[in-house]
């Protein structure tokens, strides 16, 4: 992480550029938030609140950070709220991924990251709140150390392939055993496989021969391709998609959420059709991950049947310990069985709630091993 803040911050790409500003007092004038001097500072003319400086570069250049400095050590925090803009060569407009509501207080210094790089030539800071005369002591312009970042880890796609991405196209090594990758591991070169599930672990190979930040992501068991509900005794379908078939879906950001105002009464479940016969040894269970607790299951049932008529019960009364601080993958390993169908019960819920809740349930394939491996 170090060597990402070092390389990122290494070289201000606004230097060399001029500011003008629309207002100004006859001894702060806008070249001084480019002088690299925190005791200087641009200031808008006395009784101004508000006011715009703007840059402009001798070429374009392409960045993806913005840090902005006021004078705190002589005029105290003053901005409020601002806006940042940039010439796209015919209009000024804020990049679409920086929320103008977000830009409030600036400080002693504050980094606004972009969700992605932006090439202009111009830039402008408009100051649109101030509690006394806006200043600046510093401006810059950066563009994030891509080498040293994790890679992006994909989710599985719909025949259950992973790809790995990384901005600045470095060669990355991955693991999908559980180890952590080292520069002997495996080189990526295409989609990875992960129909069964399990983890994967990827590393930018850095030209100095050290391994860049480490990225990690679990898939949870089986590819559910071809699965649907067969039976569930509450879903919540009324003001937004909360159905059973989220718990399927091979996505993590929906969740099943049982009725909010009704059906308030322990236990719940979920029966599944594989759509075939699988040789199972275990199950996992993945909480919401919007944040919110409500639904998480702490207790279980968990049964398989071959033909949806005989089951077996594999898990009688099973705890997710400490979900409720760690609310993450949970994997639960039983005595292998053949099954087609499975049935999830939630017996009981962490905040003792009427509700259940899941992102997603799936089965782990017997070529698992017990330390999911």
């Amino acid at each position: 992480m170090g060597q990402v803040v070092r390389e990122t911050f290494a070289t201000n790409l606004a230097t060399g550029g001029q500011l003008t500003a629309d207002t100004a007092n006859a001894t702060n004038g806008p070249s001084l938030a480019l002088d690299d001097n925190l005791d200087t500072w641009w200031e808008a003319a006395p009784g101004q609140t508000n006011g715009t400086v703007s840059l402009t570069l001798p070429a374009a250049i392409t960045f993806d950070v913005v840090s902005l400095q006021e004078a705190v050590d002589h005029r105290g925090q003053r901005i409020e709220s601002f806006v940042i803009e940039t010439w796209d060569g015919s209009a000024w407009s804020a990049p679409e991924h920086v929320a103008s509501d977000s830009l409030t207080t600036v400080g002693h210094r504050r980094l606004i990251r972009l969700k992605s790089p932006v090439t202009t030539s111009q830039v402008r800071i408009r100051i649109t709140g101030s509690r006394l005369e806006p200043t600046l002591a510093e401006i810059g312009l950066f563009r994030q150390s891509a080498s040293a970042l994790p890679p992006v880890i994909s989710d599985r796609d719909s025949n259950g392939w992973v790809t790995l991405h990384n901005s600045a196209g470095c060669r990355t090594v991955y693991t999908t055993d559980g180890t952590a990758p080292t520069t002997n591991s495996a080189v990526y070169q295409s989609p990875i496989p992960m129909l069964s599930g399990g983890i994967v672990q990827a590393a930018c190979w850095l030209p100095n021969g050290e391994l860049g930040i480490l990225a990690s992501k679990i898939f949870a068991g089986l590819l559910p391709t071809g699965w649907k509900v067969v039976g569930v005794d509450s879903q919540e379908t009324a003001g937004g998609d909360n159905s059973a078939a989220n718990a399927i879906d091979n996505n993590s950001a929906t969740f099943w959420h049982t009725r909010w105002n009704d059906d308030l009464k322990l236990p719940h479940y979920l029966t599944v059709d594989m759509g075939a016969s699988h040789r199972i040894a275990g199950f996992t269970y993945l909480p919401r991950q919007d944040g919110n607790p409500n639904g998480t299951v702490e207790r279980y049932r968990f049964e398989t049947s071959p033909d949806g008529t005989n089951w077996t019960t594999n898990i009688v009364s099973g705890r997710f310990a400490n979900i409720r601080n760690n609310p993450s993958l949970q994997e639960v390993t039983f005595d292998p069985v053949s099954a087609r169908f499975f049935r999830f019960t939630a017996l009981r819920e962490i905040n003792g709630t009427g509700w259940t809740s899941a992102a997603e349930i799936s089965v782990l394939p017997v070529v698992r091993t017990v330390d999911g491996q």
